[in-house]
């Protein structure tokens, strides 16, 4: 009798722990959209930058890509973990690179036809490079009075060796308790580039320009790039272009008087800078 007891006993903890057990399982749904909360920005060389927030199932990233519309030639495709593991690889190419997501991988890439470094996870970042621009193309100028010293693509500035530097964001208090935060950035020594004792014009797609130091930085932002004072305080943002020892007259100088005389009689407007078309838009 103690026997049949003891067995109804451990019959009945049994069932209580299983039933307890499903009691607290998290819900396949909401499982789900747990895992798929991890934010995936496509940038670069491309028309709309896009951000995945939600799981695709398994799509080719060469499909993902046409919804963010790269711009430009010869273009490849690089994947970035959020340790700061890349893999690049041809656009051509991409729609044998098949892009997942999972618990434990995160945003993940599977190419069994492409070498193993390619299969990065946990991506955060997929940036698109065009390696030849096309002439309606975005991109960032730096220029001498005789020369085009350097022209970058959003992707090539990606790509670009920069200085690695921690800027303070600021610092909080809460409950007598303080913290600072701060973030790790790559910013690009615009000295690397331009000689010692040239003045420098910053052109921004607003339509302004402004005298600027040449031991500032250019850092990038996506499909943007932005310049930073030496001292890391002060930023001018969406530049396309910078001018060492520019004429002492601009663009921006005489558009008023173009566009004032326009009304009156025909204007002959001659523009001998790389830059002067799209600044005179930029100012009408």
């Amino acid at each position: 009798m103690k026997k049949i007891l003891l067995a109804l006993f451990i019959l009945l903890l049994l069932s209580a722990c299983s039933t307890g057990s499903v009691e607290i399982q998290t819900p396949p749904e909401a499982e789900e959209k747990a895992m798929t909360q991890d934010p995936l920005l496509i940038t670069g060389d491309v028309l709309e930058p896009l951000v995945l927030e939600s799981s695709i199932g398994e799509v080719s990233i060469y499909d993902v890509l046409q919804d963010a519309k790269p711009k430009g030639e010869e273009i490849t495709v690089i994947v970035e973990a959020s340790d700061g593991v890349m893999a690049e690889f041809s656009y051509e190419e991409s729609d044998q690179v098949m892009l997942l997501h999972s618990k434990e991988k995160g945003w993940h890439v599977s190419a069994p036809n492409h070498p193993p470094q390619t299969g990065i996870r946990e991506i955060e970042t997929i940036v698109v490079r065009a390696k030849t621009l096309t002439s309606e193309q975005s991109s960032v100028a730096l220029l001498s009075a005789e020369e085009v010293l350097k022209i970058w693509s959003y992707g090539d500035l990606f790509m670009t060796p920069g200085r690695s530097v921690v800027i303070e964001e600021g610092t909080a208090v809460k409950n007598d308790y303080t913290t600072t935060a701060y973030t790790r950035r790559n910013l690009i020594p615009l000295s690397d580039y331009v000689e010692e004792g040239t003045t420098l014009q910053l052109y921004s797609r607003d339509g302004s320009v402004q005298e600027i130091l040449r031991d500032g930085y250019l850092e990038w932002r996506g499909n943007k790039a932005d310049y930073l004072s030496p001292d890391l305080k002060t930023r001018l943002p969406d530049i396309f272009g910078v001018w060492g020892d520019a004429p002492s007259i601009r663009i921006d100088h005489i558009a008023k008087r173009v566009l004032q005389h326009i009304e009156e009689e025909p204007v002959m407007l001659v523009l001998v800078d790389a830059m002067g078309w799209m600044q005179y838009e930029a100012l009408r």
